[in-house]
């Protein structure tokens, strides 16, 4: 999954590093408004994002360079594409009580 996502997203990546990066680098209060622009239904918090972007390691003091601005990207689009592929996800719109005994 995580490789599909990674080949539909990659050159929409690449546009919005390019339209965004200063001197190679992306501010890290800018991404969470990028992710929300790619997609509305993500929902990203400032202390779930600060976590994942300490997790990466090799992120920039003045934000994140080009690998760690498409790993968080990815995590966050792999995380709502098997969100929305939930197989699932609707287990709890029909109950047993729904049907009369035979």
């Amino acid at each position: 999954m995580e490789y599909k996502v990674r080949q539909e997203s990659h050159s929409l990546l690449e546009k919005m590093f390019a339209a965004h990066a200063r001197s190679g680098v992306v501010a890290r209060e800018v991404v969470p408004n990028l992710l929300k622009e790619f997609n509305s239904d993500i929902e990203v918090t400032p202390d779930q994002f600060g976590v994942h972007v300490a997790d990466i390691g090799h992120a920039v003091a003045e934000g994140l360079d080009w690998d760690s601005f498409e790993k968080v990207m990815l995590h966050y689009l792999v995380k709502q594409s098997r969100k929305e592929s939930n197989e699932f996800g609707h287990k709890n719109v029909i109950s047993l009580h729904d049907f009369e005994n035979p």
